[in-house]
């Protein structure tokens, strides 16, 4: 009983058992039951992630796809990076290199000035020079111009002519050499020398024609003198009306019976005396300073090309420059031949009260403008150009000086006269006459 009170014990503690269980399984089945659903909605929400994971996992690769090309850009903005920092080094060492060329400029700036300064003192040293030398020369040139009107005066009876041609075509020649010295040395003056050297390069030239032509018409004169006493026979008087003819030789007479009977009608023959001769080597001396004097006049109108004198006539006959204010010496018998000369011009009566028209060269400005006021204060008209005019009538230079424009005034016949004329002519109030002031 005891046992089956112990096994119905067990029973029932084993029924109980299975009560308990069965209520676990139900309570078991129930807690199933809404796991189940946990579970469905755990199978939906992994459903649901795995369609976010996909969609992640497509954007991931999308994402390491722009990552990769992210990655290309950096490698190659690395890449650019160093080209780039290479470029900067080598800025660097440019700068650098850029700084020192400029502190080599610079020091090229300062030698270059110091250059400059000095080839401009040099410059001026040698302008100076060069002037000087130009100064010289003009003086020379005055000098010879002196000479050359002394020896005017003493070729009036100087047979040996041609010596001082040589001499003066010697001078010329050394002239002509120190303007090519000039030429070479002074840049200002480069054209004016040049001009110079070809102008008396052409004077030469003119002169040697004018030698030739000289000589030429000496040979002829010469030839004329033998045909005239060759020709120079006794002929009758109806032959001697007419001395002109061509007949080159004289006319024998008829019979020895007409010679005798008109011997005191008969020209004597035409013979040669000394005095002929002399007239005649006269006439080439003064046709050779003529000729000089026509040489200077081309001397200076080379030098000024714009001068057009009107008073100035050539002579066909003789080839020599006469003024309008100097008579013509039409009447000169063929024994005695004047020498032609360069004389002062002459104050005629009806261009006396003419206002005087004054050319100013070689001074000073204070001084000139001095004479400017002078000038204008006695209502006399005053020339300011550079060029000559004919118009010119007084030009004023300073004392014991002569300068171009002095020069063609002397050759030009006009008044060459120093400040001390318009000095005076303020004293008096009026211009005065200029003869005692002329060179």
């Amino acid at each position: 009983m005891t046992k089956t009170i112990g096994e119905m014990e067990k029973s029932f503690q084993i029924h109980d058992k299975d009560t308990h269980m069965s209520e676990e399984m139900e309570k078991t089945i129930s807690e199933n039951g809404s796991l189940m659903k946990q579970i469905q909605e755990l199978q939906d929400r992994v459903n649901e992630w795995k369609n976010k994971y996909e969609v992640l996992l497509t954007k991931s690769q999308k994402y390491q796809e722009e990552i990769q090309q992210k990655n290309n850009k950096i490698q190659l903005l690395t890449e650019q990076t160093k080209s780039q920092l290479d470029e900067l080094r080598y800025l660097d060492i440019s700068k650098q290199t850029i700084e020192e060329l400029k502190s080599q400029i610079q020091i090229l700036k300062n030698r270059s000035e110091e250059l400059r300064s000095k080839m401009e003192t040099d410059y001026n040293e040698s302008l100076h020079q060069k002037l000087q030398e130009i100064e010289n020369l003009k003086d020379h040139i005055t000098k010879i111009q002196k000479e050359l009107e002394v020896s005017k005066e003493q070729l009036k009876n100087d047979e040996n002519y041609e010596k001082e041609i040589l001499k003066l075509n010697n001078e010329i020649t050394d002239i002509q050499a120190e303007l090519s010295y000039l030429n070479k040395k002074t840049e200002e003056d480069a054209k004016t020398i040049s001009n110079l050297n070809a102008k008396i390069l052409q004077l030469t030239q003119a002169n040697e024609n004018l030698e030739k032509k000289n000589q030429d018409k000496n040979n002829s004169d010469s030839d004329e003198a033998k045909r005239k006493s060759n020709q120079a026979q006794p002929t009758v008087p109806r032959q001697s009306k007419s001395p002109t003819t061509n007949s080159t030789t004289p006319n024998p007479p008829k019979s020895p019976k007409s010679n005798s009977k008109t011997p005191k009608t008969q020209q004597k023959p035409r013979i040669p005396s000394s005095k002929s001769t002399a007239s005649l080597q006269t006439k080439n001396t003064a046709t050779s300073t003529n000729l000089n004097i026509n040489e200077q006049a081309y001397t200076i109108s080379q030098f000024f090309p714009k001068i057009k004198d009107n008073n100035v006539v050539a002579d066909d006959s003789t080839d020599v420059l006469t003024t309008s204010k100097r008579k013509r010496e039409d009447d000169v018998t063929p024994s005695i031949t004047k020498k032609p000369h360069l004389s002062s011009p002459t104050v005629s009566e009806e261009h006396s009260d003419e206002k005087p028209v004054v050319w100013l060269t070689g001074l000073k400005e204070s001084k000139k403008q001095e004479l400017k006021d002078i000038i204008l204060s006695l209502g006399g008209d005053l020339r300011e150009d550079s060029k000559f005019d004919q118009s010119i009538t007084h030009i004023v230079c300073p004392s014991n000086t002569h300068t171009i424009k002095s020069l063609v005034g002397f050759v030009t016949g006009k008044w060459v006269v120093g400040p001390g004329w318009l000095e005076d002519s303020k004293t008096a109030k009026k211009f005065i006459s200029p003869q005692p002031y002329g060179k």
